[in-house]
């Protein structure tokens, strides 16, 4: 059946879609995919696309591959198809289809994260139908065009991810189930990390004296809806787990106060605004000590210039210790984050965007926008990083192209 109608339904919606593009009623768009699978799943993706008679299709090595031709302009939108795509998603573990978009190409973006999001919401009827012996390259590419173009007039929800050193906008598409952004601290293990939380290298920046000035963003790995980073200190995949735990007897087990922030910290007023404090989550970055310290700088804090150095030192603080607010108001003023997570060189991970931590057991910590888990395994405050790591010597350079291991489904 849908052989026969296959050529009538796509008739039908390009029609409606795509006429008056441009003069001859024509629409081309150039499309790029990097394949890193080459499983099953994937190879009928790619044939899907091949089959696309207005689409020109470069097949490319790497993501770095298609994130620059794709910032350059010279592609429309590029998929990229991470390694174990198709294990996964076959065996029900979930994968993800990442999107990149030119976002001056309206129609050519929305084509291309419905196609995404169609073929994702096949998986489960493919899983189906190679449990029934049948090839998915035989049966993928009418299914899934269908079913793609169909999307394009329904309208598609797409999850955008921050991408601010490029001029693409980017999309993540999950297939299978989608989970809220939330990281376990599983028992005498690794971070579980939910909901396709983005992960980048955070790095500090120090000046002529090797002090702490800012922070440099970027670049970002490549992971999954799903991940797992050491938490004992002694994987050989850092910052992913390996497993390391289970033969060195890691306990990790977590004594910080789950009780909330207000309840904790200390009080400084300035001219107007109001430093708080919360030594307990300190992670000693030392951001807020470094040429005048913030608690000098609060005393002059009316001096423009004063200000903003204040407010840029308090921003720094990478664990929340620090926070200001201005009065009247007494709510914390606090920079805006997407969900996402900062793996510093030879440091801790930083939490930012309200990322929910909670305990295996489902025991909450609070949320907080900005937060520092140690990953060195020495911590006295786990699950939050205490500055530990610089006595341990921990150390992590933090390469970007290592690979995220697959992870097993969560503990029922």
């Amino acid at each position: 059946m849908v052989g026969l109608l296959l050529p009538f339904g796509l008739a039908a919606i390009l029609s409606l879609t795509l006429s008056g593009v441009d003069e001859e009623g024509e629409f081309r768009a150039t499309f790029g995919v990097a394949d890193l699978d080459r499983g099953e799943l994937s190879d009928g993706f790619v044939e899907l696309l091949r089959g696309l008679d207005f689409v020109t299709l470069r097949e490319l090595a790497s993501a770095e591959r298609a994130d620059a031709l794709t910032d350059e302009g010279e592609l429309d939108a590029a998929f990229v198809i991470p390694a174990g795509f198709s294990e996964r998603a076959a065996s029900g573990g979930g994968g993800e289809l990442r999107v990149l978009v030119d976002p001056d190409e309206s129609i050519p973006r929305l084509i291309a994260v419905s196609l995404a999001r169609s073929f994702a919401s096949e998986i489960d009827a493919v899983r189906d139908i190679l449990g029934r012996g049948a090839s998915v390259g035989d049966v993928l590419p009418e299914l899934g065009v269908l079913l793609a173009y169909a999307a394009v007039l329904l309208g598609v929800a797409v999850v955008l991810f921050p991408a601010p050193a490029h001029r693409r906008s980017g999309f993540h598409v999950d297939c299978g189930a989608m989970t809220e952004p939330r990281i376990v601290v599983r028992a005498g293990g690794p971070y579980r990390v939910e909901g396709g939380v983005s992960l980048l290298r955070t790095a500090i920046v120090r000046g002529e004296r090797g002090q702490p000035v800012a922070w440099e963003e970027g670049p970002s790995f490549e992971v999954p809806q799903t991940y797992e980073l050491c938490r004992c200190g002694h994987s050989e995949t850092k910052p992913f787990c390996d497993k390391t735990h289970e033969t060195i007897g890691f306990e990790g087990r977590e004594t910080a106060d789950r009780g909330p922030i207000a309840a904790r910290r200390g009080v400084w007023e300035g001219d107007g605004v109001v430093l708080y404090d919360d030594v307990s989550i300190c992670a000693h970055h030392a951001f807020c000590t470094a040429g005048t310290s913030v608690w000098e700088l609060l005393e002059e804090i009316d001096d423009p210039d004063v200000r903003e150095e204040f407010e840029t030192k308090v921003r720094n603080c990478p664990s929340g210790r620090l926070a200001y607010a201005v009065a009247p108001d007494p709510e914390p003023v606090e920079q805006v984050f997407e969900p996402s997570i900062g793996v510093e060189p030879d440091g801790s991970l930083w939490i930012r965007g309200g990322i929910p931590v909670v305990s295996e057991d489902g025991t909450p910590y609070e949320v907080r926008n900005r937060q520092t888990l140690c990953r060195c395994g020495r911590s006295h405050n786990k699950p939050f990083c205490d500055g530990t790591h610089k006595q341990v010597g921990f150390e992590d350079p933090v390469d970007v192209s290592t690979p995220a291991p697959p992870v097993e489904p969560a503990p029922s």
